[in-house]
């Protein structure tokens, strides 16, 4: 009998310390993969936006002169300002946490030319009239101002600016209008 007891004594022991190796490497398992899960972390991470939104520039530049030529007397009015409903977004800057726009509104020019109280033309001149040839500049520049600079045989010669704003890049574009066939402008 002694010895049944001494055998089921340590049955019991073999079975109970095989359990508490199981649930060790239970919990071991368990451990590792919650360890693994959280060791290499992803850290994503969404950039901010900044928008640098500039003031609707509600300047309305204007110039008129009286031109003579073939013994005729014209009143010339150009009119710059601001189209509100068009907006030129450029993104300025974009590293790992920003990224950074500017905001601004594109400008259109109106050449007008009147003989007495008798419209020669009205020409509307927006910067895709002038088919920039620099992607980047044709995209984020703006119509500065338009200036006059002579007539020639039915011919107004004028100069414009355009820029694209916060920079110092500045282009001045040398076009001309014809009397008759106002519709199109021709560039020098």
């Amino acid at each position: 009998m002694k010895k049944i007891l001494i055998f089921l004594a340590l049955l019991i022991i073999i079975s109970c310390s095989r359990n508490k190796t199981k649930e060790n490497e239970i919990q071991k398992t368990s451990q590792e993969e919650e360890l693994s899960k959280y060791d290499v972390v992803e850290e994503k991470q969404d950039k901010d936006t900044i928008n640098n939104f500039w003031p609707i520039d509600l300047d309305t530049i204007k110039s008129a002169e009286k031109i003579k030529f073939n013994n005729e007397n014209f009143d010339l009015k150009i009119t710059n300002y601001s189209l509100n409903d068009s907006s030129i977004v450029k993104n300025i800057d974009n590293d790992l946490y920003h990224i950074n726009f500017d905001v601004y509104h594109n400008r259109i020019s109106v050449i007008y030319l009147k003989e007495r109280d008798k419209v020669v033309f009205t020409k509307k001149i927006n910067k895709s009239d002038f088919k920039i040839k620099d992607a980047e500049f044709n995209k984020y520049s703006i119509i500065k101002y338009i200036e006059f600079v002579n007539e020639k045989n039915g011919d107004f010669f004028f100069k414009a600016t355009l820029n694209i704003p916060d920079t110092d890049w500045v282009e001045k574009i040398n076009f001309f209008i014809q009397k008759d066939n106002p519709e199109k402008i021709k560039l020098l």
